[in-house]
């Protein structure tokens, strides 16, 4: 009896090591199948976010050369606004201002995305882009404060005759009318350099003529000033009322309505002035 329980053990012993052998054979292949899922579920993961960061990198690169190349647009355009007379400097500006933050938000969160080991690198070009964009539309701004005509102006078209009285009066009667009552002529002892002052009191129109550039830089405002009173002289009169402009030359000076002035610069050429409250 003794002998068939030992037997009995015996064999209930070797089903066990049997079972156990079954299980350790089997587990490494699940434990590796396991493995193997989360693998490929991790490297799906890891592609989707690679591709998402890829994206986001470009996408702040092309903010920053957008911002870049807007600043430097407003900067031309204030330095020299007939080299960008399509497009307004402060739309330009806001471009600029825009597209820099676009892709300084885009590289914080493409940073935040990014292993720390490789932050320092990401998106470095892109924030020197932004700031230097700032920077550039900044100055835009001020160089339009300081000089809103712009530092590089074009060459001004100048035909005046001026060295023929006849020619002048001329070419004003021809915008503004026919002088019926004759042209009156200013004496021009107290402005040194002015050669010749001339009004048509009936159209009130006038011009200034000066011997050298010297003189008429130093005697423009001077010689602008006689024939704003001269205007005002004539304010009751209804013909007097009106939107009244200067139109310059470098040796002269033409006043009258608008219309007329404007009329006249695409016969002489020019610079168009508006005089304001010349007849209030």
């Amino acid at each position: 009896m003794g002998d068939d329980f030992d037997i009995f053990g015996e064999l209930d012993s070797q089903q066990h090591r049997l079972a156990a052998s079954a299980a350790d054979l089997a587990s490494p292949y699940d434990a590796d199948s396991r493995a193997a899922g989360e693998n490929a579920g991790g490297g799906y993961n890891h592609a989707q976010r690679s591709s998402t960061v890829s994206w986001l990198r470009w996408l702040a690169g092309f903010s920053g050369l957008t911002a870049l190349l807007a600043s430097l647009g407003a900067v031309t355009r204030a330095v020299a606004p007939a080299a960008f007379p399509f497009a307004a400097k402060p739309m330009l500006v806001a471009v600029a201002a825009v597209a820099a933050a676009l892709a300084i938000a885009l590289v914080i969160i493409v940073r935040t995305r990014t292993p720390r080991t490789m932050r320092s690198r990401i998106g470095s070009l892109s924030i020197v882009s932004a700031i230097c964009a700032l920077m550039l539309a900044g100055a835009g701004m001020l160089i339009s404060s300081m000089a809103p005509q712009g530092i590089i102006k074009p060459a001004v078209q100048d035909v005046a005759p001026v060295e023929n009285s006849a020619q002048m009066k001329r070419g004003l009667e021809q915008v503004a009318g026919v002088c019926h009552g004759g042209w009156r002529e200013f004496p021009t002892s107290g402005y040194p350099g002015v050669a010749q002052i001339m009004a048509c009191t009936h159209m009130r129109v006038a011009y200034v003529t000066f011997d050298s550039k010297a003189a008429a830089a130093m005697d423009r405002a001077p010689a602008q000033a006689l024939m704003e009173q001269l205007l005002q002289e004539h304010a009751d009169d209804a013909r007097a009322k009106g939107d009244w402009s200067t139109l310059n030359g470098p040796l002269w000076i033409a006043v009258g309505q608008r219309r007329d002035m404007v009329a006249l610069q695409k016969i002489w050429g020019g610079t168009l002035e508006t005089l304001e409250n010349t007849t209030e």
